[in-house]
């Protein structure tokens, strides 16, 4: 299976890493190494998502559609969750840095950018639902053009800065 994996993925000039399953926006296409656990489940979920997010609102910020995939692999037990470990001695980036993140600071830092994109995102789930769906509809409508931070704070009526605040007081209350 890792042979079909890394032969697909070289094939498709695709970086994989180590992870067990990959999204390709430009092919439209997900690949999932199978291999009967739960973890296997969580993985065809995430991608999925992907392809539900390209389909439903196009382009979609990178924090914002790994944010959802990440949320949507343990929506109703966020407790099972990876990121519940890497936050017991992590803290969540700035959100001015999570929206600003580049493919290389994605690169370079990949557990802090999809850790704190699932907590954003599960912090909107929990406590700002009505953002949530501002920040989709805002997807759909643009298609082919991502968030900016200047379309965030539109939305939500303020400043990153207080909504930062507002995050990390949520953060702070439940881990």
């Amino acid at each position: 299976m890792i042979k079909t994996r890394t032969k697909y993925s070289k094939r498709f000039n695709l970086s994989t890493g180590t992870s067990s399953g990959f999204y390709s926006a430009g092919r439209n296409e997900s690949a999932i190494l199978i291999r009967g656990n739960e973890r296997t489940l969580q993985t065809i979920t995430h991608e999925v998502m992907h392809t539900i997010n390209r389909y439903w609102y196009g382009q979609v910020a990178k924090w914002l559609n790994e944010g959802m995939a990440e949320y949507s692999e343990t929506p109703e037990n966020l407790t099972n969750s990876a990121w519940v470990n890497h936050f017991k001695s992590n803290e969540p980036l700035a959100l001015t840095t999570l929206f600003e993140g580049t493919e290389s600071s994605w690169r370079k830092d990949p557990h802090q950018f999809y850790s704190s994109s699932w907590a954003f995102v599960t912090f909107l789930m929990s406590e700002n639902q009505e953002l949530m769906s501002r920040l989709l509809l805002l997807e759909a409508e643009n298609g082919c053009k991502e968030l900016s931070i200047r379309d965030i704070q539109l939305l939500y009526g303020g400043s990153i800065a207080a909504l930062d605040n507002e995050f990390r007081r949520w953060f702070r209350s439940i881990y």
